[in-house]
């Protein structure tokens, strides 16, 4: 660029759509025209009807951000495994070559949503007219597509698990006695300063949502109805990713909150890669998208560096002191050191966590049968696999020894290779660290983490994730990584697996064919309780599960010290773009969500615990039998082994979308392992290059963005500090434990 020069007033900037409606007017030979403007999104608009007169133009109407055409266009590009933002051309292409076989469950769950969105079609239908019948139908086919990309995933993916939140819902506050004075107590308290009767008692009704002491909910809420009086009346708008805990917060604890504060919350559930998109979008436009986002923690390094997401620490300590609960008790969080940046602040608030497992059939591991075949075969017991030699030979003996139980085949290993977003973050939420690649330290190792980036003990600055630079992504441990996921979901997983996605994986284990997996989220646990009836064919006739969760076996380069697994901390998150009322708004409707006076009940819907009070609460005590392990595992002090990305992942949405695409390309055979990885790196490194440029000349990362080392031969780094060098053997003897002695070492 030319530094000298100055004046910025030389410098005009056009708006993204006047541009395109200008572009389509100037040219043409109308002196007069409606210029209708749809694409995925400008800076902020989506959609925009532009009157074009002589040599003016004006914008008379436009919709925002998230509701577009566009991005409904590249919903289906993802869906179909397309990279967003590119590959949607490709969906044009092979559209005409297709059969519409799809087309009526699109419809139907368009107009699902079309009738959600109906006063926004009567609100602009005038406008629309001036442009006819054809303008008129894009207009709805728009108001349909926020519709149509909710109702795909929330029939897909949460219908069944938002019943399942519904019936929780309705028998836990069953369960839930409070006094018959409740109603004069919350009167009294708020000294007439709430406005009806009506208001007390369904705040008293949103009380239900707790199982905890009548006085200490009652205090509780006393606090949330005078801190959001400012508030009440205003609409916000926040977003988080599809799991059961979420559902519940959007479905049930979205109207009690409005109750009790009068501020109504649309919390809007889209995927994880949307949820990563819409925050990056955000802060790179400074348009206030949404008020609040519940994203993961994983952004930790990206946040404190970035400092474009609201400090906690200095908020609740200043402006926002008013709108923090006095009994918010952040010590009782347990993830709270995962969204705490190097500076000691705290950055986003913990919501739900979830850990990645080992998951098993215990019912098939202690049949008597299975366990004398396996010990004559292999030498050693059938039990939970210690380390990946054991898991290899326990999927490799359900599927090719036992192979059939009660005349269904059997798969002894389940997993998911769809080249998508997920598959990325399934690689990125510690699979290399468990494999071995990184080094010693905890959470996330020093100086090289799980995703094979190094970065010093004591500096803010990553320094390379090639082999070639000191890191380790592309190392022996990265490799052998990689191609053990890929000949395992060939060779042990059900037939379909590796064109499967994250959530058409889980469904799949329900049917009760797959005898282990090496790498499942606790987050569906709520699923895998469910009844037979339900089609859930892991639990028996009377809902006891037939399975079992354990730590993961950890891989030949693996050693004591190092992190053995990915725990997953969606955390509230505000940036300094949305208008602090809003965000204090929103940070109201965080506390609530996450306050002891409902937590306990979410936890129990949801399964996803972010409370040290609601783990141990007796309830989960009476339940634990029901949950396989889940509780045993979260009152432990294992726990603290899994742990989210850290802050050696200088900008997460950057880095995170190159991993999807290369591990893609090793599924597809395109690419070896080995190839995939050295390419992965190098991209990582050329990435990292350019944030280090954007740092060293504008500060832009506050000076703790990539300093990269000079490239050297990998015999430098190799074993001395490096990446391990490759092992001579890296199938060492399988060892296993047994399940009911690891368990009472969790009680201990």
């Amino acid at each position: 660029h030319d530094e000298s020069f100055i004046n910025i007033k030389k410098i005009n900037f056009s708006e993204h759509h006047y541009s395109h409606a200008a572009r389509a007017f100037f040219p043409s030979p109308f002196k007069e025209a409606v210029i209708l403007t749809l694409d995925g999104v400008g800076e902020w608009a989506t959609t925009t009807v532009a009157i074009g007169d002589k040599n003016k133009l004006e914008i008379i109407k436009e919709i925002h951000f998230p509701h577009s055409l566009g991005l409904l266009y590249s919903a289906f590009t993802y869906y179909t495994g397309f990279k967003v933002n590119s590959g949607e051309y490709k969906l044009m292409g092979l559209a005409p070559y297709g059969k519409p076989i799809f087309k009526d469950l699109i419809i139907r769950l368009g107009l699902k949503g079309a009738k959600d969105t109906k006063k926004g079609l009567d609100k602009t239908e005038s406008s629309l007219a001036k442009l006819g019948k054809s303008a008129l139908k894009a207009g709805a086919v728009f108001f349909a597509g926020q519709g149509i990309i909710n109702g795909i995933r929330q029939s897909v993916q949460l219908g069944a698990q938002i019943e399942g939140v519904r019936r929780g819902f309705d028998n836990l506050a069953q369960s839930s006695g409070f006094s018959a004075d409740l109603f004069d107590k919350l009167n009294t308290a708020t000294d007439g300063t709430v406005d009806s009767m009506e208001l007390m008692q369904q705040a008293n009704n949103a009380m239900l949502l707790g199982i905890a002491d009548s006085d200490e909910q009652m205090a509780e809420m006393e606090w949330f109805i005078k801190a959001s009086q400012p508030y009440s009346g205003m609409e916000i708008n926040v977003l988080s990713e599809g799991i059961p805990t979420h559902g519940y917060e959007s479905e049930v604890l979205t109207k009690a909150f409005e109750d009790i504060t009068g501020i109504k919350v649309n919390h809007q559930i889209l995927g994880e890669g949307e949820v990563v998109q819409a925050v990056q979008t955000q802060m790179q436009t400074q348009r206030n998208l949404y008020d609040g986002y519940v994203n993961d923690s994983d952004l930790i390094g990206t946040h404190s560096r970035l400092q474009l997401a609201y400090n906690l620490t200095e908020q609740m300590a200043g402006d926002w002191a008013s709108t923090t609960s006095p009994t918010l008790d952040l010590d009782d969080f347990m993830g709270i050191q995962f969204t705490t940046g190097p500076d000691g602040n705290l950055y986003q608030l913990p919501d739900q966590q979830f850990a990645n497992l080992y998951w098993f059939r215990k019912d098939w591991f202690d049949d008597a049968d299975n366990k004398a075949a396996f010990k004559a075969k292999y030498g050693y017991e059938l039990g939970v696999p210690v380390n990946w030699s054991a898991y290899e030979d326990i999927a490799d003996f359900f599927s090719n020894d036992v192979k059939e139980i009660d005349g269904v085949a059997i798969y002894g290993h389940m997993d998911y290779g769809k080249r998508a977003p997920d598959l990325g973050w399934r690689m990125t939420d510690a699979w290399l660290s468990m494999a071995g690649t990184g080094s010693k330290g905890e959470p996330n190792g020093v100086p090289i983490d799980e995703w094979g980036i190094r970065m010093e003990a004591g500096s803010c600055n990553p320094a390379g994730a090639s082999v070639s630079r000191g890191g380790a992504a592309n190392g022996p441990a990265a490799g052998y990584a990689i191609r053990k996921w890929d000949e395992w979901l060939r060779n042990y997983a059900p037939p379909g697996a590796a064109s499967y996605d994250f959530y058409q994986s889980l469904p799949a284990l329900a049917q009760g064919n797959v005898a282990q997996q090496i790498f499942w989220y606790t987050a569906f646990t709520a699923d895998m309780v469910k009844p037979q009836s339900e089609g859930n064919n892991t639990v028996d006739s009377d809902g006891n599960p037939l399975w079992r969760m354990a730590p993961s076996p950890h891989g030949p380069y693996w050693e004591e010290g190092q992190k053995v697994g990915y725990q997953d901390v969606g955390s509230w998150t505000f940036l300094k773009s949305t208008p602090s009322d809003r965000a204090q708004a929103a940070w109201l409707y965080a506390q609530f969500v996450t306050s002891k006076t409902v937590d306990v009940k979410k936890s129990h819907v949801g399964l996803t615990f972010t409370r040290d009070s609601s783990v141990n609460h007796d309830s989960f005590s009476e339940r634990a039998p029901k949950l396989g392990g889940l509780v045993e595992f979260y009152r432990s002090p294992d726990r603290v082994a899994w742990s989210p990305t850290g802050i050696n992942v200088p900008d997460y949405p950057k880095l995170a979308q190159i991993w999807w695409q290369q591990i893609g390309d090793v599924n597809s055979g395109a690419f070896t392992p080995q190839q995939a990885m050295d390419r992965l790196a190098e991209e990582m490194d050329i990435t990292m290059a350019r944030m280090q440029a954007a740092d060293e000349s504008a500060n832009v990362y506050g000076g703790c963005g990539p300093r990269l080392n000079d490239e050297q031969d990998p015999s430098v780094w190799l074993g001395k500090g490096g990446a391990k060098a490759k092992l001579a053997n890296e199938k060492p003897q399988g060892k296993t434990v047994n399940y009911d002695a690891l368990v009472a070492r969790w009680n201990q």
